[in-house]
């Protein structure tokens, strides 16, 4: 399991840090263009939709861990569940990762006095004080949604397809659930759909995902 991590983690730590560095670009490009003093912008519009570029991001890179690295690590004497099991923990990290920088997006402008929390952008207050644990679960369930896809696509074209298609479907559902959960003042019909999608896409994600892994071979 120690050599399926360490392998997976040559192909990983580059798309962490590409999200760690646009989130600094981001970050810093507000600082130095005048968002702080209220200028709208290029960087004001990315800080505001970072919620839903978090989610979308870690599904692309989801797509070739699950895919094409399997394949090498089947190749290089790798056991199957173990390959499961390394997933589930980058998984997890995806999750750590994405939420903690949105949290910090947060809590740096509020800290510098750039802006007070209820001036914060829709998306980012609702994901982050509406939407509470349910924004990881939906970070969660994109990233594994991102396996279930790369792994189809490799399986059928048609198909792999079809998904990318929900997955972009299923992403656009949480962005507006996000946007209505603020406007709606925080409805429980929005939190149970915030809850039963994400949980349902990952649960079946999983479950495709574990089955794809022990019937695939080496080609």
């Amino acid at each position: 399991m120690t050599r399926t991590a360490r392998f997976l983690w040559r192909f990983t730590w580059a798309n962490w840090l590409t999200l760690l560095i646009f989130a600094g670009v981001v970050f810093l490009g507000s600082a130095v263009t005048g968002v702080p003093d209220g200028t709208r912008n290029m960087f004001s519009i990315y800080l505001g939709i970072f919620p839903m570029m978090v989610p979308m991001i870690l599904l692309l890179f989801n797509l070739g861990r699950c895919s094409t690295f399997l394949q090498l690590a089947l190749s290089f004497g790798g056991q199957r569940r173990n390959y499961f099991l390394v997933i589930q923990l980058f998984l997890l990290f995806d999750t750590l990762l994405g939420y903690g920088v949105l949290l910090l997006l947060r809590d740096i402008p509020v800290t510098l006095l750039w802006v007070r929390v209820d001036e914060l952008g829709l998306l980012l207050r609702n994901a982050l004080d509406w939407a509470g644990w349910r924004f990881p679960l939906m970070i969660f369930s994109q990233a594994v949604m991102g396996c279930a896809v790369g792994l189809c696509l490799v399986r059928s074209k048609v198909l792999g397809s079809i998904l990318t298609v929900l997955a972009i479907f299923s992403s656009l559902v949480g962005l507006m659930s996000l946007v209505l959960l603020g406007l709606l003042q925080n409805p429980m019909w929005i939190r149970l759909l915030l809850t039963i999608l994400p949980a349902g896409i990952a649960i079946g994600s999983e479950i495709y995902l574990w089955r794809s892994i022990c019937r695939s071979t080496v080609v």
